[in-house]
């Protein structure tokens, strides 16, 4: 029996709802629909089975392919970082150094980060609001906190 079989029947026992695990084709089919790469141990997990909750935003539906869903996906939960952290750059005046100087035109400011966004590894929704990283090489990615 697999670690993630494991992990998964201690989520369901804790009262975590999964569907069926994802095969290989459909987890390929999912990376190309989104453009990203699940880490190993994403993968395995996936292939175990995929956690679901009647809440729309707590889970992303990888296993429904229904074009509302991949709108809904990409939108919120792939593009979305990015997009919920834009108002916060331009209103508020938010700026990391590791960015670089800050435009002194909210506007300016709002796109220099869409260029800097487009260097960042693309984040894979796991859960809520939390994210991995892609990272090359990665099998075990840290999980990040995104408004």
């Amino acid at each position: 029996m697999s670690e993630y079989i494991n992990i998964v029947e201690k989520l369901r026992e804790k009262g975590l709802q999964f569907s069926q695990g994802l095969t290989d084709s459909e987890i390929q089919q999912i990376e190309t629909i989104y453009d990203i790469k699940f880490p190993k141990s994403l993968r395995n997990f996936y292939r175990e089975g995929v956690p679901v909750s009647e809440a729309e935003y707590e889970f992303p539906r990888w296993s429904d392919f229904s074009a509302d869903n991949i709108s809904c996906i990409k939108k919120y939960w792939i593009e979305g970082p990015i997009d919920r952290l834009l108002p916060h750059i331009k209103r508020e005046g938010y700026w990391i150094p590791e960015w670089g100087e800050r435009p002194e035109r909210a506007e300016d400011a709002a796109a220099e980060f869409a260029k800097t966004a487009q260097k960042a590894p693309k984040l894979i929704p796991v859960f809520g609001n939390k994210y991995l990283p892609i990272l090359d090489g990665v099998d075990v990615p840290p999980c990040h906190f995104c408004r």
